[in-house]
């Protein structure tokens, strides 16, 4: 790795670790990345969603590492985390969807009750 790594350079270690923990040895997943309409490509982020019976189940999100120590950057991913689940909700079938956050190794777990459209951690604007 990079001393300064762009999203680029830890795109495909998250890919690896998707792939070869549901791909490859859980039957009926499927990790596929997903490009967001709407989002400016300064400000894009790789997204990849892993689903079964084409309904996602676990939503990922990676930024590069240097976006961990600026608040200005983290708030953004923890919004775009937060619009991105509502995005995904008309295909949800399971009661709650799981979803991370990634800025290199350091990560931030979600879920949204499907039901209700809840968001956890709660948003602390």
């Amino acid at each position: 790795m990079p001393n300064h790594p762009t999203e680029r350079d830890t795109y495909g270690a998250h890919a690896v670790l998707l792939y070869s923990l549901f791909d490859a040895i859980t039957p009926g997943y499927t990790v596929h990345p997903q490009y967001p309409v709407g989002r400016d490509t300064i400000n894009f982020v790789t997204t990849f969603a892993l689903t079964t019976k084409a309904s996602p189940v676990f939503s990922v999100e990676v930024k590069p590492p240097s976006h961990i120590t600026t608040a200005s950057k983290r708030k953004a991913a923890d919004e775009q985390m937060r619009s991105r689940f509502p995005e995904l909700r008309d295909q949800i079938r399971i009661p709650t969807l799981h979803g991370m956050s990634a800025m290199g190794s350091m990560v931030c777990f979600y879920e949204m009750e499907t039901a209700t459209g809840q968001i956890s951690p709660d948003d602390t604007d």
